[in-house]
Formats: C-alpha cells, structure tokens, sequence
C-alpha cells in the first residue's frame, strides 16, 4: 500500500490520479473515514484500509489545536491511524507544494 500525506491543497488528488490506478484502489480523504468510525470499528477500518493500493490522508495534525475535546479525540485518532499505515504502507509519500516527497520506501522492520 502506498500511503499519501498532506495538507488540503497540496496536490493529492494530481498525484492520486497520475499513478493510473482504478477509483476503487484508492481511499481518497481516508481520514474522514476515520472521524467517523468510532473507537470500536477502527481496527476494522485499519485492516480494510491496509488493503487498499492507495491510501490518501489529509494532515491534520498541525496547525491550531482543536478546542473541544471531541475535536482534540478526532485528531489524535486521525494521527494514531496514520502511523499505524505508515508502518505497514510499501511507500510514504508527502505531498508539498505538488511535490511528492518520499519519506519511506519499504514497510518499517
């Protein structure tokens, strides 16, 4: 699985479409999946998204800290399912200014 990070705007989406690969290989905004999965569905959602062929993920983890504390649990789950992809993801791909940059070629030992 390659795994795509980046903010809104970066040139996700560009870079999803120039790998060709069918709509159905790739969970785009996967990160709203996992705003809206809720503690006890997220191993599942994890598994299902591991085996995608693409997995795009905005990053929101910078930035201002979210005021509610709801918000803050969203966040953190957001951050948490991201390494959790990363370490199992072939490829790390982040996107900045439309350039894909590789941060890992090869699932972490």
């Amino acid at each position: 699985m390659i795994l795509v990070l980046g903010p809104r705007f970066s040139g996700k989406t560009t870079y999803l479409r120039s790998l060709g690969l069918p709509a159905d290989a790739v969970a785009d905004d996967a990160e709203l999946l996992v705003a809206q999965t809720d503690e006890d569905g997220l191993d599942a959602l994890m598994e299902y998204l591991a085996g995608m062929r693409v997995v795009a993920m905005g990053d929101i983890q910078r930035g201002v800290v979210p005021s509610t504390a709801r918000e803050r649990r969203q966040r953190d789950r957001a951050g948490r399912a991201q390494q959790h992809l990363a370490m199992r993801a072939e490829r790390v791909v982040l996107m900045c200014c439309g350039i894909p940059l590789s941060l890992q070629e090869g699932p972490c030992a």
